[in-house]
């Protein structure tokens, strides 16, 4: 749920690099469920929760129902386990090329509903944990990076997958306390309560509606059987990157991380770490967040650019130019023209109308009067009347011409 993190980044510069990182994975085939006091679930307890395991050394006062641990200095009821029975010494002899099996990890969720005549009932699930190494094409579009690519690592590919963080014991025992210890419950720190941990995994928004996987009691309580083992194995390995991720270099996710020292942040370079100075914002104390490598990286700093096609261009301008020519000759034309428009049918004009001359009446349509009269030439203009001149249409020649009929004068004004 976190990534790789990344400093030297520039908010108004892109970048693309590639990285080579590796991550956790599971296979977890087999399911056992049963009661946590089962001797063949105790028999195979191992580095952490055996009789004299890592658990009982470090809370000597602690009470134990199966592998679920109270300690007295604290309360906390262990919500779900995790165990390995691997030799750790396997791995620390390791040297390079000996046979290396993959260490096993043990996972196990523990749920208390007595009023449902169950008691204690755990669902545990037997995991091998590998390293994979991967190539990855990052892209950053200024300080948003996002993975474009990957494929696996071919400058890591000759190193052993199993060999992992986890064969360190130092490591795989603050993984089983630190992380089943983070919550006693997600809404009740009681016993047997379903910690946010296994919410996720069995795919469970832990800020939701838990009345569905209450118990009589109000406890919180999920059914960590009915998942399949390939979609557990990929959310647990989700749960375990992010927590070794976030508890190995967690000033690394604050933000605003400082430029890189290659000196400091190399990684034979780096220094002790003040997490309280980076917490606070605060990096002057601070030789690096995190063991970083150097990546070269292509940087583009866009800027807008404006680029001329020719031929639209001239093709716009000659659009321009036609539509301006257009347009003054229409207002000269409409300066020079005294009459005013006329709409409709012509023909129509010239029915019962005493400047044409024509026979009153007729029974032709327009289209007909009008192909009729084709030859005829006719003209705009003005004739006397009782109540001054106003504008008409009539014949321009004998026989129908009228010599009535006048041109139009611009500073007449016409009825």
């Amino acid at each position: 749920m976190v990534g790789v993190p990344i400093a030297g980044l520039s908010a108004s510069t892109n970048a693309s690099f590639t990285i080579d990182y590796g991550y956790l994975t599971l296979d977890c085939p087999s399911l056992w469920n049963g009661s946590p006091n089962d001797p063949e679930l105790l028999k195979n307890l191992g580095y952490i929760y055996s009789p004299d395991g890592l658990a009982f050394q470090s809370y000597p006062n602690a009470t134990r129902d199966g592998p679920l641990l109270y300690t007295t200095s604290t309360g906390d009821w262990v919500p779900f386990f995790l165990d390995t029975n691997t030799n750790f010494s396997i791995y620390e002899q390791y040297n390079g090329s000996s046979y290396l099996p993959d260490q096993n990890l043990i996972f196990g969720s523990v749920r208390y509903n007595p009023y449902a005549g169950e008691g204690y009932w755990s669902s545990v699930r037997n995991c091998t944990v590998q390293n994979r190494y991967v190539e990855a094409k990052i892209g950053c579009n200024g300080l948003e990076c996002s993975t474009k690519a990957l494929r696996p690592s071919s400058a890591y590919s000759q190193l052993n997958p199993a060999l992992t963080m986890l064969c360190n014991p130092t490591i795989f025992g603050h993984l089983a306390f630190d992380l089943s210890l983070s919550f006693a419950g997600a809404t009740h720190p009681t016993r047997g309560a379903s910690s946010a941990t296994e919410l996720f995994i069995e795919g469970i928004d832990p800020y939701g509606d838990f009345t569905a996987f209450q118990n009589d009691s109000g406890t919180d309580i999920i059914v960590m059987a009915n998942l399949s083992s390939k979609v557990f194995a990929r959310r647990l390995s989700i749960v375990l990157n992010t927590f070794m991720n976030l508890a190995s270099a967690p000033g690394s996710f604050a933000g605003n991380l400082p430029a890189p020292s290659v000196s400091a942040w190399g990684p034979y370079g780096n220094g002790s770490i003040n997490y309280t100075a980076v917490a606070q914002g605060d990096y002057s104390q601070v030789v690096s967040p995190f063991f970083a490598h150097n990546a070269t990286a292509t940087l583009l700093t866009l800027h807008e650019i404006y680029v001329c096609n020719w031929l639209w261009f001239a093709i716009y301008l000659s659009s321009t130019l036609l539509l301006i020519v257009v347009t003054l000759c229409g207002t000269i034309l409409k300066h020079m023209c005294l009459g005013p428009d006329m709409f409709g049918y012509v023909s129509s004009m010239t029915y019962d109308s005493a400047l044409f001359g024509l026979p009153p009446g007729g029974t032709l349509d327009g289209m007909d009067r009008a192909r009729l009269l084709k030859d005829m030439r006719c003209r705009v203009g003005a004739v006397d009347g009782t109540r001054g001149p106003h504008v008409v249409f009539a014949a321009e020649s004998a026989p129908y011409a009228t010599s009535a009929v006048v041109a139009l004068k611009r500073k007449m004004k016409y009825v």
